[in-house]
């Protein structure tokens, strides 16, 4: 039985790695001669494999031998990334050094000795990589690819308008609807037009066929026609399906077209679209727009993008079905005559299978056709216990039907599907964390130099979204996706495609992870122990190590932390959050590729100082780390981080010095106000990039209120909630501020109206002191709510007012 076939994406590896080598880093760094034409001789050979990519990646669906030889590649790669990585990050600490350095004072990095030793061990490690990506190149020859970007793979997945209603169950409702489009007046349009939009295998075909041979839609419009368009929108393929016959030009087929819809009513299924071209499909309506008013159009798609395109009225969004439907479905096709016999045993196991199905009548389809070929217990087992993705690929027509939207994503968005796969079934994904985690790993190019990464890893996320790889979306209070899940079948896909290049790791695994394993997560357990967990992750080539679960009680896995510390040195992210860690080791600085740190929810006490050799750090989040006294002074020298998260923290009492150096933060979500030059409230001058939510705490300690203007509140235009605190907690024992002092500096503390949500905290002030000088000094609240002391924080009216205030007077 042949293995489930999977597509090898490398094109966006070699992509990274020669936007990288083509940075000039070379120059600042001064690397002699030899080193230098190693180098180009490493842009050559990825140049020349880089012209054959397309072809190679879209015939290794249907040959097992190329997607072998695209593994190696791909392997290379990501081995040659770690190299450049590492040349790349020299150049930073350089650059680092030499802006931090006193004047007159010369470093023992910059020494001769240092210099000499660099570019040896950097050279050995390039001609490495390039005798093993030259290998690679020579066998490309024996596959006979073609060069330059090629046509996508079309598949032969021709529908009809033909249904056995009585196969079909739970859809009557659905059917209903549809029907009652089909019926009804038109919209105003020349043309309406209802889009259904749902998962590959949902069912939204099989609906379609149900509306379209529903009893008195024939005599409803004039003429019907049902056109399966697939892969390739071509209006003249689409007119001729439609007048049915074969016209060699599209100005001789839109005149025969307008002849057949001249003045009738019709009714057109598009089914199978995945044109996201305006232009394409405006030009087409255009073309049938010459039928009669009240006609109407039903297409099926699988994206949110062609429903947006087309639809005039809002898109019918396909459901999974009942639990119980899908068992009908499976049981039809399981037992019967020369199948099995339905034994009550048999029927247990069955209902476990159909769980597998999600709801996707297709694949109740698939399973029920499967398991009428299975013959006893131990091998209905066997399939309930096997993912679905592991089966092979002549036993398993589910995967190959969603395959068919993974096949249309765009080389970038594969990977970043493929990544999702570290993720348990049924997981919570967080928006902002998955995109964080994304950028580590290098999957987010910057389209042009005024986008910032987080906003094209945005688009990226919404394109999965339209395209239904993500489900069941929840938004915050203002209305912003916060997290996703995936579809079981659609995780099932992604472990097809990601392979042992991704690893769940589980209290109940029997091996360790596999040596080309480049992202793993950990579900953390009582009976883990650290001893296990280093055995199971001695593959060194990890670039992501997550944690899944938070709140495991007193297990900490120190020793486990510590090794994968000291011995995983290429990891792009690392997430120990919830461990009951209450440090990290000074050899955390050995982690030179290292992007993102979540130590949130943790037990830490302090960070080590060498973390502020991490020169590539983006993301340090350090949320309600409740035990963490300090931040290490250097930070301000970490002119790679865009994320500090560190709400929550109430035992931080003040802010490193010189914060405000960080000019390109995006997230900082808590500003401890001191009295010390550095630390002082003018550091939010320049910070003008941070977004979100920001609590600025201790005002107290703003002795002149001249000062809060340097904040520049009214500059940060992305902040959406703002929290203005006089003291860390209602107990602190300060002197009751002076009214006119706070007065003056919440005038000064104005900030942008983009803002959402504003809580003043103030301690010793009465409620008619502050309802004075707050309404004085914000004249358009929209609305303003009063707590006396040990009061929570009200929401009423939060969802539809712009702006909410809310203060909290002590």
């Amino acid at each position: 039985m042949a293995e489930a076939a999977a597509m090898v994406v490398a094109s966006p590896v070699l992509k990274l790695v020669m936007e990288k080598l083509g940075s000039g880093l070379w120059e600042e760094l001064g690397l002699v001669r030899g080193v230098n034409s190693d180098i180009e001789r490493l842009q050559s050979v990825l140049s020349t494999i880089n012209d054959v990519l397309d072809d190679a990646e879209r015939r290794s669906i249907s040959d097992k031998a190329l997607t072998g030889w695209l593994r190696k590649l791909k392997d290379a790669a990501l081995d040659a990334d770690d190299v450049v990585d590492e040349f790349q990050y020299e150049a930073m600490r350089r650059r680092n050094q030499r802006r931090n350095q006193p004047i007159g004072k010369v470093s023992n990095f910059f020494s001769p000795n240092n210099q000499i030793a660099f570019r040896r061990k950097m050279a050995r490690k390039i001609r490495k990589i390039n005798k093993r990506l030259e290998q690679i190149a020579d066998e490309k020859s024996k596959f006979h690819l073609a060069e330059g970007s090629t046509s996508r793979r079309t598949v032969d997945r021709e529908t009809f308008s033909f249904v056995i209603e009585s196969e079909v169950y739970g859809r009557d409702e659905d059917k209903d609807n549809i029907i009652n489009f089909l019926v009804s007046a038109d919209d105003g349009s020349d043309v309406s037009v209802l889009p259904i939009v749902g998962l590959g295998g949902v069912g939204k075909t099989t609906l379609a066929q149900l509306a379209y041979n529903a009893q008195g839609i024939e005599e409803h419009f004039d003429l019907k026609s049902w056109v399966c368009v697939s892969d390739d929108f071509s209006i003249k393929e689409i007119i001729n399906k439609i007048i049915q016959c074969e016209v060699p030009n599209l100005e001789a087929a839109q005149l025969q077209l307008q002849t057949k819809l001249s003045g009738r009513s019709f009714l057109l299924v598009l089914d199978d679209v995945w044109n996201e071209d305006e232009a394409k499909w405006e030009r087409l309506k255009t073309l049938l727009r010459c039928g009669k008013k009240g006609s109407k159009i039903v297409t099926t798609t699988r994206s949110d993008v062609v429903a947006r395109i087309m639809g005039t009225v809002a898109p019918h969004k396909l459901q999974g079905l009942t639990a119980a439907d899908c068992w009908t479905l499976f049981k039809q096709r399981a037992f019967g005559p020369g199948r099995e016999e339905e034994t009550p045993r048999l029927v247990e196991i069955g209902k476990q299978i159909v769980e597998k199905c999600g709801g996707l009548p297709l694949a109740a389809k698939a399973l029920g056709s499967l398991m009428s070929s299975r013959r006893g217990e131990a091998e209905w087992l066997h399939v309930r216990d096997s993912e679905l993705w592991r089966l092979p690929a002549d036993d398993n027509g589910i995967l190959p039907a969603l395959r068919l939207s993974y096949d249309h994503l765009p080389s970038n968005l594969k990977q970043c599907f493929a990544y999702c796969s570290i993720f348990p079934k049924d997981y919570e994904i967080k928006r902002e964390k998955l995109i964080q985690l994304w950028i580590a790993e290098g999957f987010i190019q910057t389209l042009d130099g005024d986008m910032r990464g987080e906003e094209v890893g945005n688009r990226y996320f919404n394109s999965l979204l339209w395209r239904s790889f993500f489900q069941d979306v929840q938004k915050d209070w203002f209305d912003n996706i916060w997290s996703c899940k995936m579809h079981d079948l659609v995780h099932d896909l992604a472990c097809s495609v990601a392979r042992d290049e991704s690893w769940i790791m589980t209290v109940h695994m029997e091996r360790s992870i596999p040596p080309g394993c480049r992202y793993s997560s950990v579900v953390y357990d009582p009976t883990m122990s650290s001893t296990t967990l280093k055995a199971a992750f001695a593959s060194k080539k990890l670039r992501s190590l997550v944690s899944i679960n938070r709140w495991i009680g007193a297990f900490s896995f120190k020793e486990f932390v510590f090794y994968a510390i000291s011995s995983l040195a290429l990891l792009r992210a690392l997430d120990l959050s919830g461990l009951r860690i209450k440090g990290l080791p000074g050899t955390i600085s050995k982690l030179k590729h290292l992007r993102l740190l979540d130590l949130s929810s943790t037990a830490i006490e302090a960070l080590p100082g060498s973390i502020t050799d991490l020169h590539n750090l983006r993301t340090l989040n350090l949320k309600c780390c409740n035990q963490l006294k300090s931040l290490p002074e250097g930070i301000s020298n970490m002119s790679s981080l865009r994320h500090l998260d560190i709400r929550g923290c109430s035992r931080l009492i003040c802010m490193p010095r010189w914060l405000g150096r960080l000019s390109n933060l995006q997230t900082m979500t808590m500003f401890v106000v001191g009295k010390e030059h550095g630390r002082g409230i003018s550091e939010l001058e320049q910070l003008n990039l941070v977004s979100g939510d920001l609590e600025i705490n201790s005002l107290a300690n703003v002795q002149d209120p001249m000062e809060a203007t340097k904040a520049n509140l009214a500059t940060k235009i992305n902040l959406r909630s703002l929290e203005l605190m006089w003291s860390r907690v209602s107990s602190e024992a300060l002197a009751a501020p002076r009214v006119a002092v706070v007065e003056e500096v919440l005038e000064r503390l104005q900030p942008h109206s983009n803002l959402k949500w504003l809580l003043i905290m103030i301690v010793g002030v009465s409620r008619s002191e502050v309802h004075n000088f707050i309404i004085i000094s914000n004249k358009d609240i929209k609305c303003l709510e009063y707590s006396g002391q040990n009061s929570s924080i009200g929401q009423n009216g939060f969802a539809t007012l712009k702006t909410f205030i809310h203060i909290i007077y002590y």
